[in-house]
């Protein structure tokens, strides 16, 4: 359980106290999170590595989940040595044994096909034995057989979304598809998504939190990643925390 990101400074005075020096959010967050979705890989890969590090060093045992860059996942024109610089940079958390998984979110774009099917295989064996998180956003895999041969390859699992139902959007489909469970909590701000800056400013009703519990609770009893990305105005950790205390953790 955690959230998508942590180093917000729009987090002081609401999860983190005032006066906390920034580059202390890190030791803050670990006491009250076990694991983070780290976003900044997705954007640039440059000092990833030295990032990572440094988490690795300031915090004991806090676990990470990694975003893949979007060369992988967006343009989908990778070399080589584009696998190498993210192999590299997520070598600390590899090595301390703190990486969950790697999660590749792919475009509403990226619709379903044979052709984009085999691409998310050849990809997986490019990454090697790392556990591959695959969240769509075209609700054009929708589909059982084909979740299902997407994560014929024992790393991959699909990713659980909880958004707002946006037509076209990929939604769920709160079932495990793979060998470990992934969830990931948008928000429902159903009039804002249209805007990246309004799309995830949202705050989760006790209810609704309720219901994502017993969502959770019916998936295969496996490895479960949960992790709120509604970050802005400090959303994301106080609703995690009382997910927390629904699933008696």
């Amino acid at each position: 359980m955690g959230c998508s990101g942590y180093s917000y400074r729009g987090w002081r005075g609401v999860f983190y106290p005032p006066d906390l020096p920034r580059y202390r959010f890190i030791e803050y967050y670990e006491e009250h999170f076990p694991a983070v979705e780290l976003n900044f890989t997705f954007y640039n890969l440059d000092r990833a590595r030295r990032t990572i590090r440094d988490m690795v060093r300031k915090t004991n045992k806090l676990k990470m989940a990694v975003k893949l860059n979007r060369v992988f996942t967006h343009s989908r024109k990778y070399s080589r040595r584009d696998v190498e610089q993210f192999l590299h940079a997520v070598e600390p958390a590899i090595e301390s044994n703190r990486l969950l998984a790697v999660l590749a979110q792919f475009p509403a774009t990226f619709v379903r096909s044979e052709k984009n099917v085999d691409y998310i295989h050849g990809l997986a064996d490019e990454l090697g034995e790392l556990s591959i998180a695959i969240e769509f956003r075209s609700d054009s895999w929708m589909d059982e057989n084909t979740l299902n041969l997407v994560v014929e390859k024992e790393n991959l699992t699909i990713v659980n979304v909880d958004a707002p139902p946006v037509e076209g959007l990929f939604v769920g489909p709160w079932k495990t598809y793979g060998s470990f469970n992934y969830v990931r909590l948008h928000g429902r701000n159903m009039e804002g998504w249209k805007n990246y800056r309004t799309r995830y400013l949202y705050d989760y009703t006790d209810e609704e939190l309720k219901e994502i519990a017993s969502r959770i609770k019916n998936l295969k009893p496996l490895t479960t990643l949960v992790f709120f990305n509604n970050t802005p105005g400090g959303n994301a950790p106080r609703n995690a925390q009382r997910l927390m205390e629904l699933l008696g953790m």
